[in-house]
């Protein structure tokens, strides 16, 4: 990933542009397949009104190629606009937000013919809406935003009849709708956290359902240490021909260590009651993670995460294969710093 950041005059006024790409290779004797996913941003930012108000704008693409060894080809690429407006005034500041995306679909089996390639165009919007009010050491913020799920190529298809595949485009857009009420208190050590969140999911292939959350976080840092903790409970209600309701909590602890030389020792523990539906097991993450500055301009990291390694399913935990546990090795470099 590369990154380039400049700041054009004292008011505020900057550039701002991302590209990257993330490339896999699975070679599992079931399922062998290769994903390239490269992204691309550029984004200005601008104040008007004495400052007041803070014009944000930008434009994001993506493209998505995936190979299905003897199955198919599936490819995927998205354009955005999007737009935020930013206005303070004394304690309150008022955010509103729009993100416009185009997204368009190929599929090509491998066992047909060019004829049997597949494409589709579709557009969808993500909406934000925020009030905040700061005043010494207080802050309270409420929050609306629309979000949708983005779509897979699986997601058109009807059904499989004699190896023909019929595709259905009136395939319905899957919204998240959500609020959050936040209040935080903060002083030159501690932060403070309370929030209430409400989420709505509608149009989905399933029934919709909803969630309700109340949640609470510290953050405590003296010297090179800092420790986060949080714990939330949240209410789940999926509308069926009868309601099923569930209540579950989660719980986070994540201390980080300064330990000198550019060196930065960081772990998180998140723990979700929540039970799988296969396996009826609660859900247990953890990571640990090393990073050392080299100069100004780069940093080194290693992650060894997924560390409790949770089998998905009874058939993978009698392959003795577990989710995703994995070290990770990277650098970040910084050629403008």
């Amino acid at each position: 990933m590369a990154t380039y950041e400049r700041n054009l005059n004292e008011q505020g006024a900057g550039l701002y542009f991302e590209a990257g790409m993330n490339y896999s290779n699975n070679n599992l004797e079931s399922v062998k397949e290769r994903m390239a996913t490269p992204w691309w941003i550029a984004e200005c930012s601008f104040p008007l009104l004495k400052q007041a108000l803070t014009i944000t704008a930008g434009y994001e693409g993506g493209y998505t190629n995936g190979w299905y060894r003897g199955i198919n080809r599936e490819q995927y690429l998205y354009n955005d606009l999007y737009v935020q407006l930013n206005y303070k005034k004394g304690p309150w500041i008022i955010t509103l937000g729009d993100r416009f995306r185009h997204n368009t679909f190929w599929n090509k089996p491998y066992d047909k013919g060019e004829e049997s390639l597949w494409s589709h165009n579709r557009n969808d919007h993500a909406l934000i809406a925020s009030v905040g009010y700061h005043k010494g050491h207080h802050a309270i913020q409420g929050i609306f935003n629309r979000s949708f799920f983005n779509p897979v190529v699986s997601a058109f298809i009807d059904y499989l009849i004699e190896d023909h595949t019929q595709y259905n485009t009136d395939y319905k857009t899957q919204y998240a709708w959500r609020s959050e009420l936040r209040y935080t208190y903060q002083t030159e050590r501690m932060v403070v956290t309370g929030s209430a969140t409400h989420t709505l999911l509608t149009d989905l292939p399933t029934p919709n359902q909803s969630l309700t959350g109340l949640g609470a976080s510290v953050t405590w840092n003296k010297g090179s240490f800092r420790l986060t903790g949080g714990a939330n409970v949240y209410h789940q209600h999926i509308k069926l021909d009868e309601s099923n309701n569930d209540t579950f909590f989660t719980l986070k602890f994540a201390p980080t260590l300064l330990l000198g030389n550019g060196f930065r020792l960081s772990s998180v523990l998140l723990f979700n009651s929540k039970k799988d539906y296969f396996e009826q097991h609660a859900h247990l993450y953890a990571s640990v993670k090393v990073n050392k500055d080299l100069g100004r301009r780069c940093n080194v990291f290693a992650d060894f995460h997924d560390i409790a390694g949770q089998p998905e399913t009874t058939t993978l935990l009698l392959m003795q294969s577990y989710k995703n546990r994995a070290l990770t090795i990277g650098l970040t470099y910084y050629p403008w710093r």
